[in-house]
């Protein structure tokens, strides 16, 4: 009796086997690594501290980087240039612009120098404060549009408006460049009455204008201005007037009237009387002057005899 043949494998098993054994080194090759336990840390010891981090500064985005090099071509105490007459400035121009109108009123405000007066953008302390936020308030007497310059055309800014604000008991104006306007304000040639506004914007330079000679309307005259670039005005509601000032702004006239009326006639009765009084001591001097011993055709009745000049002695 002959043995038994010897059991071989079939393919199909082979193949199984093989899959699954490439499946599992896939899974495993895959697969996270085994956190590791922290090194033993003696008794006692301070624990490493977390490496640094750099802080957010909130306020990055309200600087504008002045290093660079359009930034310093800036012609100050000069008229605002073109883009013929200076390009690096009508750069800086655009950008303060852009820069203003990305950022919302109230930030603008929020982050604005409150201590700064006319004065401050005028005398050489202005420097210090050059494409830097300011808050101003006071009394806008003009504003109109301008047509936005092509780079902020292509920026998106659709309007470009050109404000007057007179600072508070202030003769001599500031130009403020807006790319908004609050709602209400609709521009004008001359506010009358002027708005109480203020705006907080960044200084850009002290610009020369020119403007009327108030002596002479004919000619022009050469002038001074600080320019700030911001995104909007605020105008402020005008205060109510106070209770009764109706009743009084009617009555103070009238009263006035009847005080001018008074006056007339006290001086009308002063004048009558005093004509009156001449007229009767030059009837009774000419009694006293006459000769009572003289007859009637000597000496006419009230004829005056006295010298002219004597009598305005005595007057």
């Amino acid at each position: 009796m002959s043995a038994p043949a010897a059991h071989t494998p079939s393919l199909a098993r082979l193949s199984f086997w093989a899959v699954a054994a490439v499946c599992a080194l896939v899974g495993l090759l895959q697969a996270d690594p085994p956190e590791l336990a922290p090194p033993p840390r003696l008794v006692g010891s301070v624990p490493a501290p977390p490496p640094p981090t750099t802080p957010v500064d909130p306020t990055a985005k309200f600087r504008i980087d002045t290093d660079r090099l359009h930034f310093g071509r800036v012609e100050d105490d000069v008229k605002v240039r073109s883009e013929d007459e200076n390009p690096h400035e009508f750069t800086a121009y655009n950008e303060v612009l852009l820069q203003a109108h990305r950022l919302s009123a109230a930030d603008l405000e929020q982050h604005a120098n409150r201590d700064v007066m006319f004065r401050d953008l005028v005398l050489d302390t202005r420097k210090d404060y050059q494409f830097k936020i300011v808050y101003l308030e006071g009394r806008l007497k003009r504003l109109r549009r301008l047509e936005p310059t092509k780079p902020l055309a292509e920026a998106g800014v659709k309007n470009l408006y050109e404000g007057w604000l007179f600072p508070q008991n202030g003769t001599e104006p500031i130009c403020v460049l807006t790319t908004e306007l609050p709602p209400g304000l609709e521009p004008s040639i001359e506010y009358t009455p002027s708005k109480h506004a203020a705006v907080a914007a960044y200084s850009f330079k002290l610009m020369r204008y020119e403007a009327a000679d108030p002596k002479d309307p004919s000619r022009l005259i050469v002038r001074k201005a600080p320019l700030l670039m911001g995104r909007s005005f605020k105008v402020f509601p005008e205060r109510a007037a106070p209770e009764g000032s109706a009743w009084w702004g009617g009555f103070l006239p009238g009263l006035l009237a009847v005080l001018a009326g008074i006056t007339a006639v006290t001086f009308g009765l002063t004048w009558w009387f005093r004509r009156g009084d001449r007229s009767v001591r030059r009837t009774r001097d000419d009694r006293l002057d006459r000769n009572p011993y003289a007859s009637p055709s000597e000496v006419p009745e009230f004829q005056s005899s006295r010298v002219p000049e004597l009598e305005e002695e005595r007057r």
